[in-house]
């Protein structure tokens, strides 16, 4: 399952609200992806390239059945949105007869209760579950967290996103002499979390990549 967390999301070029989710049969995840994060990455290369879906197509037929993907989210500010929300997406998985749910979602805000939530339906319905997830957690006395459930007890850690990089001055600055958000002069020595570098903590398998100036 994917939680997408995007306000305004698109399967197929059309406008789907995920809410109480959507099922993609496996390879539509290169040719109908939805929107991820919040307000900031629209359809792009990464999510057409999804390395764990990928590799799930990869297995299918030899060790596993990869039955499809379900993807939801949305904006839910009351606990019966919420409630509605994971058990929807409980309820697809189990429609689709799927034995284990891959869950791959964003540790933040009200979407983290959503998932967790969804975890916790798919455990008692007798569906096992692995989590991919980011850490939030502010040092060692944090869990990491913003929400739990105990049946989350499978998680694959994608990186965290508060820990901090510290990056050198440049020597060439290209768009401007400030940065918006963090508001920091960006013209010399400044530290970050690691949230802040695009793709550096990405739970959708995208661990690898490199930029090469020429």
């Amino acid at each position: 399952m994917i939680q997408q967390l995007s306000l305004t999301a698109f399967v197929y070029g059309v406008r789907v609200p995920l809410t109480l989710g959507t099922m993609l049969i496996p390879t539509s995840s290169s040719t109908a992806p939805s929107p991820s994060g919040t307000r900031v990455h629209g359809i792009h290369l990464l999510e057409q390239n999804h390395p764990l879906l990928s590799e799930l197509c990869r297995r299918h037929g030899r060790d596993l059945n990869f039955l499809g993907c379900i993807l939801f989210g949305g904006v839910t500010a009351t606990m019966p949105e919420k409630e509605a929300c994971s058990s929807a997406a409980a309820k697809l998985a189990r429609l689709l007869g799927a034995e284990a749910a891959l869950f791959i979602g964003l540790n933040g805000s009200n979407h983290a209760v959503d998932l967790m939530l969804a975890i916790q339906k798919c455990e008692r319905a007798g569906i096992k579950t692995t989590l991919v997830y980011n850490d939030v957690g502010e040092g060692p006395d944090d869990p990491g967290f913003i929400f739990a459930v105990p049946e989350a007890d499978a998680i694959v850690n994608a990186g965290s996103r508060v820990q901090k990089v510290t990056l050198p001055r440049m020597d060439t600055l290209i768009g401007g002499d400030h940065l918006v958000d963090p508001s920091v002069d960006p013209r010399g020595e400044i530290t970050v979390p690691m949230r802040y570098l695009h793709s550096a903590v990405d739970p959708y398998g995208h661990s690898r990549l490199t930029v090469r100036f020429e």
